[in-house]
Formats: C-alpha cells, sequence, structure tokens
C-alpha cells in the first residue's frame, strides 16, 4: 500500500490487542490511480501486528538532548493534549518495522515492528 504520513497531523493512537490505529485529522496522502490526492481523505490507519509485533515510544528532555522512553499510555495523553505533526517516517522491509517521527510540545519518535498489513479507513 502507498501511503505518505510526512507533513500531516496525527491527533490519535489507540492499541488494540493486534492492532494500532492512527487517527489523522486532515487526512493524509493516498495516491489514486493518477497519483493525485484521494477522494474522499483518508483520516485513519491501521498497522495489524504479527504475534511478536510491539511498540516502542520516546521523547526527548525540553533541551532536545536526550532521549526518554515513554509507555504507549503516556503517548496516548500527549496526544489527547493536541496534535502532531508527522516530521519523517521510515520504513524497514526487511523487519515489518516503522519509525515515526513527531513534532509538537515535545519530539516524539514512535517504533513499530512486526507489522503484517496496513489499512486505511474512512471518517
Amino acid at each position: 500500500m502507498t501511503y505518505q504520513l510526512h507533513d500531516y497531523e496525527l491527533d490519535s493512537v489507540v492499541l488494540e490487542e493486534e492492532r494500532i490505529v492512527f487517527s489523522f485529522p486532515k487526512g493524509f496522502y493516498i495516491p489514486d490511480e493518477d497519483g493525485q490526492q484521494a477522494k474522499p481523505i483518508r483520516r485513519r490507519l491501521v498497522f495489524s501486528l504479527g504475534k511478536d509485533g510491539y511498540v516502542f515510544v520516546r521523547k526527548t528532555n525540553k533541551r532536545r538532548t536526550k532521549w526518554k522512553d515513554i509507555s504507549f499510555e503516556e503517548f496516548a495523553t500527549l496526544l489527547k493534549k493536541g496534535t502532531f505533526l508527522v516530521s519523517d517516517e521510515y520504513d524497514s522491509k526487511l523487519h515489518g518495522g516503522k519509525m515515526i517521527q513527531l513534532y509538537g510540545d515535545t519530539n516524539l519518535e514512535l517504533f513499530i515492528e512486526g507489522i503484517t498489513n496496513v489499512a486505511c479507513i474512512n471518517g
């Protein structure tokens, strides 16, 4: 599946048993057959995780000199306080992983390992 999250705002995330659901209030980029932004705009992205899949989050301190691991619950709480802009994303085809860098009141890095499927959902 082709999609791009760079420069789009993330406003919530939910970790369910075997999947993680991201919500983008203004949507994110998915090309149609002509390479243009698909309509209707997709607002949710779902990563299904295998049995060995996991999510790891870390944030920087105020001076942005050190990283600190945080729980997924703390990450979700930070998103409730305001949106974060996806500044970059990296994919690992070898390990089925993804790293997403987010900027907001603090800088965050989200690592997802063991991705087995990606789906876009309207609404």
